[in-house]
């Protein structure tokens, strides 16, 4: 999305907001799909009714409807993200004013969108920094799956997917990967001749699982540690092994979903010190919320180079179990 100088220092909050989506869905399909609801105030205090048991605010265009199923409850935090756009008096030899602006923006929304979607799995909670969906999982607010053995991570099998997408109960909307967990999936799949694939929204071939989308997301680490007690995901770390499996919904009733204070405000600065030229700063109030239980489950502690099974050993052992 392009602006002039005169649209970036009047632009509506919306237009901002579509920007930064615009150029961050490009390259990430999660956020292609994650749905967002706007806050009133920054701090982003969500309160309840007991009466309709959900959240008192509304989505863009729609009403978070009530929800009698889940927990009245609503894990959330925010994030302040502020970007910087400068603008030269004087064009670069080969490029126009617009154009350096459009790259301008281009880039920094983009980083922007990059720091969120990192914060969304990985944010502590902790300073500036989201609660992400391993805060969540670790506070209890989702299921979880274990596959380390003294911490040591294990290879998943598809008994174990099929066990995590049981346990949401048919709510569960888009499976969630790392590249090389994601390139041995698929490879048991061909060996068995059930892969399948689907044209998503966007027209980019998708693998398909039971149903689900399933996404190679570049920004889970495979790098992740577990504890060698609870097995439970720990951090990540130079001599971690592991990665995750997301099984999610997305559904603002009762899933995960993105929340923003009214969209990304701008301060225009009309001269940067011992520079020529002009600078706006983009303020964009966003954050992630979660219903608990139906919102996802966590498998942890995933050999991302482990082969891939249709059930090991210990999977046919414990498969009636319930977890956690």
């Amino acid at each position: 999305m392009a602006y002039s100088l005169a649209e970036l220092k009047a632009a509506a909050p919306n237009d901002f907001l579509k920007g930064v989506m615009d150029f961050f869905i490009e390259e990430t399909q999660l956020m292609r799909k994650l749905k967002w609801v706007t806050v009133a105030g920054l701090t982003a205090n969500v309160t309840y009714t007991e009466d309709r048991g959900v959240a008192g605010f509304y989505g863009i265009n729609e009403e978070i409807v009530p929800n009698e199923i889940h927990p009245k409850t609503l894990a959330h935090s925010v994030l302040e993200l502020v970007g910087e756009v400068e603008i030269p008096r004087l064009a670069k030899k080969g490029f126009s004013q617009e154009s350096i602006l459009e790259m301008n923006t281009r880039n920094e929304t983009r980083r922007m969108g990059e720091v969120y979607e990192e914060g969304m799995f990985y944010g502590t909670g902790q300073g500036q920094s989201l609660a992400g969906l391993h805060a969540h999982a670790n506070g209890g607010f989702m299921q979880e799956i274990h596959l380390a053995s003294s911490g040591t991570p294990g290879a998943c099998s598809l008994l174990r997917l099929n066990q995590a997408i049981q346990m949401m109960r048919g709510k569960a909307q888009v499976i969630c990967m790392s590249l090389n967990t994601y390139l041995y999936f698929n490879a048991l799949l061909q060996e068995k001749g059930s892969y399948t694939t689907d044209r998503d929204e966007f027209g980019q071939l998708v693998t398909m699982y039971q149903g689900l989308p399933v996404m190679a997301l570049p920004v889970l680490s495979e790098k992740e540690t577990n504890d060698s007690t609870t097995e439970r995901y720990s951090g990540i770390g130079a001599a971690g092994a592991a990665s995750s499996i997301w099984v999610l919904n997305l559904r603002t009733s009762d899933g995960v979903f993105g929340i923003q204070n009214g969209g990304m405000t701008t301060d225009h600065f009309d001269k940067i010190e011992r520079k020529v030229g002009e600078k706006v700063r983009l303020v964009w109030d966003c954050g992630l919320a979660i219903y608990p239980k139906w919102c996802g489950v966590r498998i942890d502690g995933v050999d991302p180079v482990g082969q891939w099974t249709l059930a090991g050993a210990a999977d046919a052992a414990d498969a009636g179990e319930t977890e956690t």
